[in-house]
């Protein structure tokens, strides 16, 4: 098929141009915040991996194509009927707690806050004192001695 014949493409330059590519190695970190960030992250990266499986799955180390087992298809499911739960339960109290304990969101923070400035003039912004420029194009005869001066030096 396609994805046999794109893998031993691949796999061939690969062989070719002698790459060597490295495992992926996540970095962990002793601190305990971390962890639970980085356990949370993790099976966030997993949910979303499942749902790319659905439709493109990907290879083995050996080139074959990855079959979708029926225990992550399994896990999909499940996964899509907790977060569903979780999300018009735990969360419809989260958020019931957040109004009853914070109070009504100000009008500021759902609108902005506009500073009112002074509009600005052409002479605050542009500088009033004309800039001088050179307009003189450099002589034949300097540019001749600069030639001879990179000349001596190469």
């Amino acid at each position: 098929t396609n994805l046999e014949l794109q893998m031993k493409l691949f796999k061939t330059s690969t062989e070719v141009s002698g790459a060597v590519w490295p495992d992926f190695k996540q970095v962990t970190s002793p601190c305990p915040t971390l962890q639970v960030v980085g356990t949370i992250s993790k099976a966030m990266v997993h949910k979303e991996e499942l749902k790319r499986m659905q439709d493109r799955p990907g290879f083995n180390a050996d080139g074959t194509a990855i079959k979708v087992s029926k225990r992550k298809k399994v896990v999909l499911v499940a996964d899509k009927i907790t977060t569903g739960v979780l999300r018009n339960t735990v969360g419809r109290v989260a958020r019931f707690a957040s109004r009853r304990v914070l109070g009504k969101i100000p009008e500021a923070a759902l609108q902005g806050s506009f500073e009112e400035g002074k509009p600005l003039n052409a002479e605050t912004v542009l500088p009033t004192t004309p800039v001088e420029t050179k307009s003189e194009e450099p002589k034949i005869e300097e540019i001749s001695e600069i030639v001879a001066d990179l000349d001596v030096e190469a």
